[in-house]
């Protein structure tokens, strides 16, 4: 009997915490318990976020035809384009456009068509040939691969078969936040405790000489210490996005004066014809301001000049924001109203000088006349840091998005 009680020797050590203090024990389980409710969750969410890193050739091999324009001697002014696509699209608000990125570029209009878009402020995108002024096609955005991927990996598209985004939201950061867990705990696992004299052996390089179950711990704990770093700059910066946490984040920064001026979201109020002339004065005959070219037009465009009563043409809202120093690439979302404001956006991953910090938005009035045309610059402290790990996880900032 006290033959059989004893362990023999192969069979010491077989237990990952044997010997082991009630602190490293718990902190295993914990791990081990982390790890089976995560895995299946982190694959997923890895294999839609490379489909997400890939938008770029995605979209370069499906829509090409669509984005692609012959350079021509003039273009189209954007009023004009933004008139045809509502005349093709009656029962469709156009709600954002972004203009040429590059002279071999369509102009692209976003339309709510009562889908979905990801990231895109639309559930549908228009391409419109700025040279002949007309349209080269269109693409639901739903059933884009990349948009997708991105509200797989934002919702785990719950919009569709629960009703509302927010149950996937609040899994997926359940499931990050575990992760965290799942690194510390890790981490406290694999640190060095309890042998004089230890080396680098089992600590930074695995022991590949050794029986399989040793060989294998070690490579999958120093992989995953010398990953931890990176995994949980990804793990936090997206965590700044979800629901609860993102929140919270959110109410910290306004505190401390670090998030975004209201203008932003809420806009800034416009000024009509009767603001500016005041009731009973004269309005003025006409607005005016200068306008830019677009990137494939010649220089040296006539100023534009508009009636103020019917409103400020497209052209002179593009033109405003592009003197405000926005760098081709951004978008320009339309006020949901007759007193809301224009906005426009670039992320830190939009295209611009390395030496430039980006604007990452800016409201801009509707200008009825040229006191009005002004825009509204934002202060980004806490947004920078949101949105620039939002933009090392997003497909430029990555390094393969340069189409």
């Amino acid at each position: 009997m006290n033959e059989i009680s004893q362990s023999s020797p192969e069979a010491v050590g077989n237990s990952p915490t044997e010997g082991r203090s009630a602190l490293y024990r718990a902190a295993w389980r914990w791990h081990f318990y982390a790890g089976i409710f995560c895995i299946p969750m982190i694959v997923v969410l890895s294999l839609s976020g490379i489909v997400y890193l890939l938008k770029p050739q995605i979209d370069s091999v499906m829509y090409g035809d669509l984005r692609s324009v012959d350079p021509g001697a003039s273009t189209a002014s954007y009023q004009e384009q933004l008139e045809t696509v509502q005349a093709r699209y009656p029962e469709e608000p156009v709600v954002a456009v972004v203009p040429q990125i590059s002279a071999d570029r369509a102009v692209e209009f976003y339309l709510d068509n009562g889908g979905t878009g990801g990231f895109l402020p639309g559930g549908r995108t228009v391409y419109v040939d700025p040279y002949s002024g007309e349209i080269q096609g269109d693409k639901n955005n739903a059933f884009d691969p990349s948009q997708v991927a991105v509200q797989v990996h934002g919702s785990l598209i719950t919009a569709s078969w629960l009703g509302d985004a927010k149950w996937g939201d609040r899994f997926i950061e359940l499931v990050a936040s575990f992760t965290v867990l799942l690194l510390v705990t890790g981490l406290y696992l694999w640190w060095p405790r309890g042998r004089s004299g230890r080396s680098l052996r089992g600590t930074l390089i695995p022991r590949l000489d050794l029986r399989t179950r040793v060989r294998w711990r070690d490579i999958h704990a120093i992989t995953g210490a010398v990953f931890s770093v990176a995994l949980l700059f990804f793990l936090v910066s997206g965590l700044a996005w979800t629901g609860v946490w993102g929140s919270a984040y959110g109410q910290i920064a306004t505190r401390v004066g670090a998030s975004y001026p209201d203008e932003v979201w809420s806009g800034t109020p416009s000024q009509t014809v009767r603001d500016v002339s005041g009731e009973g004065g004269q309005t003025w005959a006409q607005g005016q301001l200068p306008a830019f070219p677009s990137v494939g037009a010649a220089a040296g465009s006539e100023p534009l000049i508009w009636d103020p009563a019917d409103g400020a043409p497209l052209d002179a809202i593009i033109a405003t924001v592009q003197g405000l120093g926005l760098a081709p690439g951004y978008s320009l979302s339309f006020p949901w109203d007759e007193t809301g404001s224009y906005r426009a956006a670039q992320g830190p991953d939009g295209p611009r000088p390395k030496s430039e910090r980006p604007r990452l938005a800016v409201r801009v009035r509707r200008p009825v006349h040229r006191r009005t045309a002004r825009g509204h610059p934002v202060q980004p402290v806490r947004p920078d840091g949101e949105m620039d790990g939002l933009g090392h996880l997003r497909p430029r900032r990555a390094g393969v998005g340069r189409l």
